[in-house]
């Protein structure tokens, strides 16, 4: 991840990683132990659906998953049906530089997809600038060379 300021605005880069069918035994050896933002879909009919973002600093990715699907560790029951979806999609992005920029980004994935099960309306960025904005690149997974462009 790459982030710069300029005056009141922020403007990050991040890199998405490829598209993963979930399941949940391979989930645990594709997830890094990193902060950063789990994002899945339904790709029912054809149609790729936003469905939950998901957020983790403190535990990493690949607990975070755990804590969403696992029946053993799960924070939120109502969640875990989900993964039992054949449909179902994830990609992850890592933002480990700190908690607020995490903050902003996840505000940013929430406002642009608005993802079906996660409740948008409330949740607010860190305040520290005015505008927010995020380049997405796809299939990198890592936050090593994730660049904005120069004309930023």
């Amino acid at each position: 991840m790459e982030k710069k300021i300029k005056g009141t605005d922020a403007y990050y880069a991040i890199g998405w990683s490829k598209s993963f069918d979930y399941n949940r035994i391979t989930a645990s050896r594709i997830l890094p132990d990193l902060p950063g933002i789990l994002f899945f879909t339904d790709n029912g009919k054809g149609a790729m659906r936003p469905l939950l973002a998901y957020a983790t600093w403190r535990e990493g990715l690949r607990t975070a998953m755990r804590d969403l699907f696992d029946d053993m560790f799960s924070k939120c029951k109502a969640i875990m049906p989900y993964g039992e979806r054949k449909n179902l999609i994830y990609r992850y992005a890592v933002i480990d530089s700190t908690k607020h920029d995490l903050h902003d980004v996840f505000y940013w994935v929430l406002r642009n997809y608005n993802p079906e099960l996660n409740i948008v309306k409330g949740f607010k960025p860190t305040s520290r600038y005015k505008n927010i904005y995020v380049i997405e690149r796809a299939d990198t997974g890592n936050s090593e060379n994730i660049k904005l462009p120069s004309g930023f």
